[in-house]
């Protein structure tokens, strides 16, 4: 599962900053921020959303200018050219005649910038809080970095206990590193985590536990888990805050955006399959009877008719059990511990 707008709410909020330089005031600060606003006003990323509210706090507006982009107002920010998106990295752009970057570690260093000494006495300690570290770099220098915190879902720790119980291993798939996976694993309680990855990366891993013979499901919202999405057995979207990419990609969307409503999704996938292998099953046997006693001449014409529809309703009568599944599902779902859909064998 992904973890930005999946197990965390999506929400970024820059609470750490710090100006690489010697010397490093507020206006360049500003400065800094307001060139990467630039780059960042066309995405809809969390990251960008979160960039264009901290410029609105450093320049003092009381509203956030993430909501006054979204309503397709003048921010009054230089023009941005020639961004190139830097998949599982960050952007780069031309502001001002000047070439910005906005990214993480791993972009610094396929654009060839050396991190900053200064950056090793903090960043690690940003990232061990749960911080997402982002560094603005201008003309091939890095000026400032960056601490985004996205707090869990409220909800992340039950659902991800719940997965477990009903025999899911729940693993983080992220890009952040290993130091924010290691403590979203300790908050939500996941299983296992791999951290720094690509889009490939995540697509490449569940291939190989799809080598394995292993069923794989992945759950995510953003336009780095479209492929993974497309690839896994099962790819579930958060479909409200989710990229159109991502809803195309999977095979399930929760319209609702409710990461509680997986658990009771896969049992009840579970439990319609089993549905159908009953059926299928009712249905064979029924008739190798019914052929056994025609054959015998036990049963007339007639009779085998009977037969045939009776089978035929016994059939749709045990698949109408499944909509008792969807209905619960369909509504707000219960507590973790009180969802009592049937538990069928093993599955996603």
């Amino acid at each position: 599962m992904d973890k930005t707008g999946t197990l965390t709410k999506g929400h970024f909020g820059v609470v750490s900053s710090v100006g690489l330089q010697e010397g490093y005031d507020s206006e360049q600060m500003i400065t800094a921020v307001r060139y990467a606003a630039a780059i960042e006003s066309k995405s809809a990323h969390p990251l960008a959303m979160a960039v264009l509210d901290y410029l609105g706090e450093l320049k003092g507006d009381s509203c956030l200018y993430s909501n006054v982009q979204r309503l397709g107002m003048n921010l009054d920010l230089p023009k941005a050219t020639d961004i190139n998106l830097i998949p599982g990295q960050g952007v780069t752009g031309i502001v001002e005649g000047k070439c910005v970057g906005v990214g993480n570690l791993a972009m610094l260093e396929s654009l060839g910038i050396e991190e900053p000494e200064k950056t090793k006495k903090f960043v690690t300690n940003w990232m061990n809080a749960g911080q997402t570290v982002v560094f603005i770099t201008i003309d091939d220098k890095a000026e400032v970095a960056l601490g985004f915190l996205d707090s869990a879902r409220e909800v992340a720790q039950p659902t991800v206990s719940e997965l477990i119980r009903i025999g899911v291993t729940p693993t983080l798939l992220t890009g952040d590193s290993t130091e924010t996976a290691l403590a979203i694993q300790k908050h939500v309680g996941v299983q296992g985590f791999q951290a720094s990855m690509l889009p490939e990366d995540k697509l490449q891993w569940i291939k190989e536990k799809q080598d394995a013979k292993k069923v794989v499901g992945m759950i995510g919202d953003g336009i780095n888990d479209g492929p993974a999405l497309a690839q896994a057995d099962v790819g579930i979207a958060m479909g409200a805050g989710g990229t159109a990419l991502a809803c195309e990609a999977a095979n399930v969307v929760l319209m609702h955006d409710k990461l509680e409503l997986v658990p009771a999704l896969i049992q009840q996938g579970r439990h319609a399959r089993n549905l159908i292998l009953m059926n299928i099953c009712m249905s064979v046997v029924i008739k190798l009877f019914a052929l056994g006693f025609g054959m015998a001449g036990l049963v007339p014409l007639w009779g085998a008719i009977l037969v045939d529809l009776g089978s035929l309703i016994l059939v749709l009568a045990n698949g109408l059990r499944a909509l008792h599944g969807l209905k619960s599902v369909a509504t707000d779902p219960p507590p973790m511990a009180s969802i009592k859909v049937e538990k069928a064998g093993k599955g996603v």
